[in-house]
């Protein structure tokens, strides 16, 4: 190509990228324009103007940000929600929620299953029929202070909701129901056991099979008053506390099943991690 029709190549391709500046930039070295481009006379009459920009270093151009353009608004800082300066964690349920609890420091803050609020030991795995057992099992003795009386094995997905059910739902609803008084025990009717819902022959594995699963029939307190889901549900204080623990189970568990849900739950809670895809089962 000559001076003189390099110049006009030159002097075409800068007048196409004047009329349509948003394809300077939109694809690397080597490569062709995107296809939405490329049958644009303007552009073809560009071709040589970039072929030339692309052999020969030279300075970027970048488009203008019209004022309402894609650019423009790009420039913009972004709203407060999404600035990382000013994200905060919501609270998921009541496993996020911030812990009234002093948190200890060094080989303590580890905890078991890897939460500073579970006390117990790791134990032998428990071998069942079929699916029965849990491979990776914990002895829980305490959990958020409060003793499980007595201790159960369970899997650590279970006491780590059982620890963030404990530290927010009982604790704080006897402070509120009980002038003060703290729950110093659960009282735990079975956490593993190899059977079927409700012990109905013949009928589905019961999560309480595979380590998710506990039931809790009683509260004791500080001040030695025992709370039991038989003779105290929905009847005074100790049926208001028996009813906010109960909430607040649902969201740290997958399924909360109290007297309210059928016969078989009469006197107990029943707090299982089964996944659910449609959220928690609370009845």
């Amino acid at each position: 190509m000559n001076r003189a029709a390099a110049l006009r190549a030159i002097c075409a391709g800068l007048a196409a990228l004047a009329l349509h500046p948003q394809i300077v930039g939109a694809s690397a070295p080597g490569e062709a324009p995107p296809p939405a481009f490329r049958s644009a006379p303007a552009v073809a009459a560009a071709a040589p103007a970039l072929r030339l920009a692309r052999a020969a270093p030279t300075r970027a151009v970048l488009p203008v940000a019209r004022p309402g353009s894609n650019l423009a608004r790009a420039a913009q800082p972004l709203p407060e929600p999404y600035r990382p300066e000013a994200f905060r964690p919501q609270s998921q349920g009541l496993a996020a929620a911030a812990s009234p609890l002093p948190r200890p420091t060094g080989d303590a803050a580890r905890g078991l299953c890897a939460d500073w609020r579970l006390e117990g030991e790791i134990v032998e795995p428990i071998e069942g029929p079929g699916r029965c057992g849990i491979p990776l099992p914990v002895l829980v003795r305490r959990v958020a202070g409060i003793a499980l009386d007595p201790p159960k094995p369970m899997n650590c997905r279970t006491a780590r909701a059982l620890a963030a059910w404990a530290e927010k739902g009982p604790s704080r609803a006897a402070r509120r129901h009980f002038d003060g008084a703290q729950v110093e025990a659960l009282l735990v009717s079975g956490t593993y056991a190899c059977r079927t819902r409700n012990f109905k022959p013949g009928g589905r594995l019961s999560e309480h099979s595979v380590g998710n699963a506990i039931d809790i029939h009683a509260f004791r307190l500080s001040d030695g008053r025992v709370i039991r889901l038989l003779q105290d549900w929905r009847r005074g204080a100790r049926g208001d506390f028996l009813l906010a623990s109960w909430r607040a189970a649902c969201g740290p568990f997958g399924t909360v099943l109290g007297p309210d849900a059928d016969v078989y739950h009469k006197d107990h809670f029943h707090f299982d991690t089964a996944s659910r895809t449609r959220g928690a089962y609370c009845r």
